[in-house]
């Protein structure tokens, strides 16, 4: 008879900060999931690490190409710069780094690929 897998049990930790100390560990992430950053840093875990080969950086391009992922990005972005289309702060802010982080990934990719090994 087959068992069923345990599922595992995950707990959340709150805890608080003052502004001083928010803005140092925004900083220390990088632009990272502070969740993530703030797991790393107090289990000693380390992030893994992804090597792409000249192939696997054009293969996952030409995906980002077929999702037109980053044109549509690129409307969204000029929809709120005219005022067309209205968010929150928030979201406003959010959509528009998204829009410049899609953009870094897909030059990285553009330089992958065309590396000469």
């Amino acid at each position: 008879m087959t068992t069923k897998k345990e599922k595992q049990a995950f707990y959340k930790l709150t805890f608080w900060i003052n502004e001083t100390q928010y803005h140092q560990l925004v900083k220390q992430t990088q632009g990272r999931d502070v969740s993530a950053y703030a797991r790393r840093q107090l289990f000693h875990t380390k992030r893994k690490e992804i090597n792409l080969g000249r192939e696997d950086a054009a293969r996952i391009l030409a995906l980002l190409g077929k999702t037109r992922q980053h044109s549509n990005m690129n409307q969204i972005a000029h929809a709120i710069h005219c005022g067309t289309v209205s968010f929150s702060d928030q979201t406003e802010t959010a959509i528009l780094e998204a829009t410049v982080d899609i953009k870094k990934i897909r030059q990285i990719l553009i330089t992958m690929a065309s590396k000469k090994i």
